[in-house]
């Protein structure tokens, strides 16, 4: 094999596919950083409780002191309570029914995701309202039953229609009753801020409760705290009133609301993370390979370059022949290695978010890392060779 074969082999082999994926995964893992997960996820304190209750009445005066005793605390903005809190890997889903095709069979029917929620959620989680009302202390047993569907579930539901006011029955057992629409918020994402926006229905906790009776599995639920300062500091006056209430109720899972955002990107930073490894060590491998080449190509060129010089080539000419030679055959290596990449970046097309696997941005960042690695792989050998007396380098064989 002769030099050019090796520096387009070295240049081909430089970490093409791994500079290729590394930015990929980088560029996927700040687009979902800044992804916007519907809702204002800071200075909020969320946990979970499990009563050791069985019958519903019970539960509902459980949350009930729950609720006034955290409203209680200094420094708490607005508390709400939800059955589920996004990101959740908890959700009861089933088919729904609307008063357009009531007689659809609900095995053929469209599934959303169904949390019911206390008054004061929206607030809380700073969900905007986009039509109709939010649940109020009014939405207890007794009143119509009414339901909130985020924008997902009123396209997908009613398409080309104003949702509120629409009815629809929820078909997950004792639940398959008619429901009025009362509102329609904006959608959140409810399995983490790589997830799609999933059509959810929002349920009044205590008509819920009501309905269900005492034939609920549980009664646990989640309890969110919008705090006026760094939420954690707060679990301690939250334990102190959990213990006024009852002194053997565990917090389960207290977090704030972006530490469990931020546990959604565990996955995608263990990819980036390997993949970057990977790229930064055929870098190192590419420089350390180029490096060699170059020496190889100056030495062999010595001759050449002496007479160049004797000729009255300076020492920036001398550098442009060297350079030339070796970002020339880089480009060359590079534009194949981008070509496989752009093939293999369909191995982890599931990995990446908000942007395409041929993402332009990504493979140019790369490509312009490796051609400044090559560049600094150059230099040595580049001086090496401005540095050479013309004389010795004629009598060189």
């Amino acid at each position: 094999m002769n030099l050019a074969d090796a520096l387009k082999e070295g240049s081909r082999a430089s970490s093409g596919v791994e500079r290729g994926l590394a930015a990929l995964a980088m560029r996927s893992l700040l687009k979902l950083i800044s992804a916007d997960p519907g809702y204002d996820a800071h200075n909020l304190l969320t946990f979970y409780l499990s009563p050791q209750v069985r019958k519903a009445p019970q539960a509902a005066e459980f949350y009930r002191q729950v609720m006034e005793g955290m409203n209680t605390i200094p420094g708490v903005v607005s508390v709400a309570m939800s059955r589920s809190i996004p990101p959740s890997g908890f959700e009861v889903d089933g088919p729904v029914i609307t008063s357009d095709r009531p007689d659809m069979d609900p095995n053929r029917a469209p599934d959303i995701i169904f949390n019911p929620i206390s008054p004061g959620y929206f607030h809380t989680m700073r969900l905007p309202l986009l039509d109709g009302r939010e649940f109020s202390s009014a939405d207890v047993a007794g009143a119509p039953l009414a339901v909130i569907l985020n924008e997902a579930a009123a396209r997908a539901l009613f398409p080309g229609k104003n949702a509120v006011g629409q009815r629809l029955k929820l078909g997950v057992d004792n639940l398959a009753s008619w429901w009025i629409v009362v509102g329609v918020v904006t959608d959140e994402k409810y399995f983490g801020w790589d997830s799609d926006r999933t059509p959810t229905a929002y349920l009044p906790f205590l008509q819920v409760l009501h309905i269900l009776g005492d034939e609920a599995p549980d009664y646990d639920a989640a309890i969110i705290l919008r705090t006026a300062g760094e939420p954690l500091a707060f679990l301690p006056s939250v334990r102190r009133v959990m213990a006024s209430i009852n002194n053997q109720m565990a917090l389960l899972g207290p977090q704030t609301m972006q530490q469990r955002l931020n546990d959604t990107f565990i996955p995608h930073r263990f990819s980036t993370a390997l993949l970057a490894a990977f790229a930064s060590l055929a870098l190192l491998l590419a420089a350390v390979g180029i490096y060699g080449v170059m020496a190889q190509f100056v030495a062999q060129r010595t001759h050449e370059i002496g007479i160049r010089m004797a000729l009255g080539a300076g020492r920036r000419d001398v550098m442009r022949f060297v350079l030339g030679q070796g970002m020339r055959l880089a480009l060359l290596g590079s534009c194949v290695g981008i070509t496989v990449a752009v093939v293999a970046t369909r191995l982890i097309r599931s990995l990446l978010y908000g942007i395409s696997s041929a993402d332009p941005v990504a493979f140019v960042c790369g490509t312009t890392l490796l051609l400044g690695v090559v560049l600094m792989a150059c230099c040595f050998p580049v001086r090496r060779a401005t540095r050479a007396d013309p004389m010795v380098s004629l009598r060189y064989e």
